[in-house]
């Protein structure tokens, strides 16, 4: 892990949890908050699209991994600072996220989309970078 992604796992006053049902229709309440969360940070159009993309992955990625569907459920924590907006991606009551057990395809698009990501503890991490001149 780089400096950059530790910095940002501290989480702030500011975090919004939300605690999903296990479905892949759950990724719709995420990338809305995702898109609010993003753009009262101050991202502009294209950066907010790049984290709804990237929420929208991740949770999917949760959800495809999911064993018991019907009791585990996805948890999604966003803590937005002045320079990033972090996202945790995780399942309730289900084995934790490994790196190596990722779909490699939605990784290269998280990859794509974020500034940095990995695994920690247990659950995607996502780091949105807010840029100076406004994305």
């Amino acid at each position: 892990m780089d400096a950059n992604l530790d910095a940002t796992l501290q989480p702030g006053s500011e975090v919004v949890e939300l605690t999903l049902p296990m479905r892949p229709r759950s990724a719709v309440t995420a990338r809305l908050v995702a898109a609010t969360l993003g753009a009262e940070c101050g991202f502009d159009v294209d950066a907010i699209d790049d984290l709804r993309l990237a929420v929208d992955e991740a949770v999917g990625v949760v959800v495809d991994r999911a064993p018991h569907p019907d009791t585990a459920r996805v948890a999604v924590q966003f803590d937005p600072s002045e320079v990033a907006l972090t996202v945790r991606v995780s399942a309730t009551d289900a084995a934790p996220l490994v790196a190596d057990g990722l779909d490699p395809l939605a990784t290269r698009i998280i990859g794509a989309m974020v500034d940095h990501f990995d695994v920690v503890d247990g659950a995607l991490v996502l780091v949105k970078q807010l840029r100076r001149d406004g994305g």
